[in-house]
């Protein structure tokens, strides 16, 4: 049986989306729809230990087509003026 998929890190997802890792690791994610990490179990001594976490990269890359829209769908959100709102002018 052979598999076509990857485990990928948080580095490996980062580069993949061309991304820092702070920013993948600190926000990307923890978004709700990201897809769940998985873990693997190592022993270490004889205890068992959780490995790091690791990503399907079939799933990774589906996210990815879902989450990022074309630049021509992409819906700007409206901006507020910064700053003060200014006093009314009275005459």
């Amino acid at each position: 049986m052979e598999s076509t998929y990857q485990m990928w890190s948080t580095k490996r997802i980062a580069n993949f989306l061309d991304a820092s890792e702070n920013y993948t690791r600190n926000v990307l994610i923890k978004q709700p729809d990201f897809p769940k990490p998985r873990y693997a179990t190592i022993f270490y001594e004889g205890n068992p230990r959780k490995s790091k976490p690791r990503w399907i990269s079939e799933e990774i890359i589906e996210w990815a087509n879902n989450a990022y829209v074309k630049e021509e769908d992409y819906v700007k959100p409206e901006t507020k003026r910064k700053g003060r709102p200014r006093k009314a002018v009275t005459s």
